[in-house]
């Protein structure tokens, strides 16, 4: 869902770290590959993508709504995984 609605590459969605993420946009500053590790960017750019507006919940969606809050993680921590990465 997050490359879908963001366009980011599976590698920049796996490389994302949780101060990546910010209030209203997340800062593209890797990329992940599973025989690099972590790396720069395929444009060695970093870039911004604003983060979209949630999608309206409908009667279609109910396992949406009765999910459970997220305990959120330490911010070392990788947001995807690769926790054993050092920067």
């Amino acid at each position: 869902m997050l490359a879908l609605y963001t366009g980011m590459r599976q590698g920049e969605i796996a490389a994302l770290r949780l101060e990546d993420i910010g209030a209203d946009r997340i800062y593209i500053r890797h990329s992940w590959s599973k025989y690099e590790g972590l790396k720069e960017t395929k444009t060695n750019e970093c870039r911004e993508i604003k983060i979209p507006p949630p999608l309206p919940l409908n009667s279609s969606t109910p396992h949406l709504r009765s999910r459970k809050p997220v305990t959120p993680l330490k911010a070392d921590k990788m947001a995807f995984g690769q926790n054993e990465v050092q920067m």
